[in-house]
């Protein structure tokens, strides 16, 4: 093969590869930091009858990272802390204002970009997720004089979802993200206190839904701010028993913006 059907071939390949999606990228490494706030709400039921819920507003920061091969395949983590105060209310128990609660979240993930026409890219994911939510109510009293309690809520499960981003322009463009989480294991431990002893509760059924869409801005090839709402929802079914005792099924809704700075 003469030298100039070589470079031939190789500028073949490359418009090859450049309209399959397989662009040269300039870095692999994708950091995120950003700013979220949500209205947040859990509420319990018992045979679709009103038990009790947590009412309130939470604020925190998100930190990730991702690393994408030249073929499109990523592989990333993520993290988000949130806390805020809360309103409590029970039909059996009373009422409990500012209640300081706490909300941690850590994400694994891998997927793969699907480069289609007209700026469109297509990211499936899946992975591996864990959620922990922690009630503070220990020691004070409920407004019918009930002593509340500690708590804490663990969560396991496996996101399966999408991100669909449209360039718009070289500057701007939209991503979306649609996704449902497989819930495996849930653990729902409470801290003993007056007549109430510790215990601790699993649970085995339940789903979670959430979805967003932002609004990415870029000022260079390594550089974006992005803002946009974001849902989350779980729908978590009754643990077992424990000490004559159970954890009912129960609900929380998560609705709030971030913002994000990519690098």
């Amino acid at each position: 093969m003469t030298k100039n059907v070589k470079i031939g071939a190789a500028i073949f390949l490359s418009g090859v590869c450049a309209t399959s999606g397989h662009a040269v990228q300039t870095s692999p490494h994708d950091f995120t930091i950003g700013l979220l706030g949500n209205y947040y709400q859990y509420r319990e039921t018992s045979h679709n009858k009103f038990l009790m819920h947590f009412k309130g507003y939470m604020v925190g920061g998100l930190a990730g990272y991702s690393y994408t091969t030249q073929e499109g395949f990523l592989f990333g983590a993520e993290i988000d802390f949130s806390g805020g105060a809360v309103n409590y209310d029970s039909n059996r128990t009373g009422s409990m204002s500012n209640v300081k609660q706490n909300k941690f979240e850590g994400r694994l993930k891998s997927g793969k970009n699907f480069h289609m026409a007209n700026g469109l890219t297509l990211t499936p994911y899946t992975g591996f997720g864990v959620r922990v939510k922690s009630d503070y109510m220990g020691g004070r009293r409920t407004s019918t004089g009930h002593i509340g309690y500690d708590r804490r809520s663990t969560y396991l499960y496996i996101p399966v979802g999408t991100k669909l981003k449209k360039q718009l322009s070289s500057d701007w463009a939209v991503e979306a993200f649609g996704e449902f989480d497989i819930f495996l294991h849930g653990i729902q431990h409470s801290d003993g206190v007056g007549n109430h002893p510790a215990t601790t509760h699993t649970q085995k059924r339940g789903y979670g839904v959430r979805g967003n869409i932002e609004a990415v801005k870029t000022f260079s090839k390594k550089h974006s701010l992005s803002f946009g709402p974001f849902i989350n929802f779980w729908h978590v079914k009754d643990s077992n028993i424990v000490k004559n005792s159970m954890e009912p099924n129960n609900q929380t809704i998560e609705a709030g913006v971030a913002l994000k700075y990519r690098f």
